[in-house]
């Protein structure tokens, strides 16, 4: 959002770590901007290279004041083929593959990709494709109702994390206190 955009965040960042501390949890990544007594040094993976992000604490309270931290980050769902469903998909796709580009979009993600298609009904696109590590460009039809023939595949799955009985009760004060 603007205010990522405003502390030096670029669409499709992805966090390596906070402080030297690595991130692996977006709502951990969230709190340890909000819920600071100093500023904080962020890297992010840019475009496939590590940018610092060195991050005021009077940069953070603004955000903060601002609520700026209201759809800061959103999880990033690539578009991945899980199966084809039409004859020209099937042609030229394969299950695996990851749509990188569509015509002249780049690097976006698939509610973005899916929106674009919707508005090139009964047309052909040029997809840009990732299969085993290539890049390459084919045509592809889309219907009249926006769709080119595939079933996107989620590659996210939930992380449950288990505890002891000991370790839950301090676990559940640090997570209220994450909260409030």
């Amino acid at each position: 959002n603007e205010a990522g955009h405003r502390l030096g965040f670029r669409d499709g960042d992805r966090f390596v770590s906070i402080d030297g501390e690595p991130v692996d949890d977006i709502a951990g990544a969230l709190n340890a901007l909000l819920i600071t007594e100093g500023g904080r040094k962020v890297v992010v993976e840019r475009g496939g290279e590590e940018v610092t992000l060195d991050l005021t604490l009077e940069e953070l309270i603004a955000m903060r004041q601002q609520k700026g931290y209201e759809g800061l980050f959103t999880l990033r769902v690539p578009f991945l083929i899980d199966s084809c469903a039409s004859a020209a998909a099937v042609a030229a796709l394969r299950p695996g593959d990851e749509i990188v580009g569509i015509d002249d979009l780049q690097g976006l993600d698939y509610p973005a990709y899916r929106t674009y298609l919707g508005t090139r009904g009964g047309d052909s696109v040029r997809l840009d494709v990732l299969r085993g590590g290539e890049r390459m460009s084919m045509v592809l039809p889309v219907s009249e109702e926006g769709k080119i023939g595939v079933i996107a595949r989620n590659p996210y799955s939930y992380r449950t994390r288990s505890y002891t009985f000991a370790e839950a009760i301090p676990a559940g004060i640090r997570k209220t206190g994450d909260v409030l």
